[in-house]
């Protein structure tokens, strides 16, 4: 859900990988760094037009070579007050 959400609402997205880790064959995480401009509706937030950035954590298992089950960790909390705190 929170993609869908995610796409259209900040077009100009740039991701950077911060780590990369495996566990066993199967298991593998990845720490990344988002920065984008707030340009469409994002969790119930009107358009800003602020430059915000989070960190994701994202888990993923794998069986057969096929992705079977897949985690992600963003602090949501963290966004909203980017992006509704008052202007300085």
């Amino acid at each position: 859900m929170f993609r869908r959400q995610a796409n259209p609402a900040m077009p100009d997205e740039h991701i950077s990988i911060a780590t990369v880790s495996f566990e066993g064959t199967d298991i593998i995480e990845v720490d990344m760094v988002m920065n984008a401009t707030h340009r469409g509706e994002f969790l119930g937030i009107p358009v800003t037009g602020r430059k915000f950035r989070f960190d994701v954590h994202e888990r993923a298992r794998f069986v057969d070579g096929k992705l079977a089950e897949r985690w992600a960790r963003v602090d949501i909390e963290d966004i909203k007050r980017q992006l509704t705190r008052p202007i300085q």
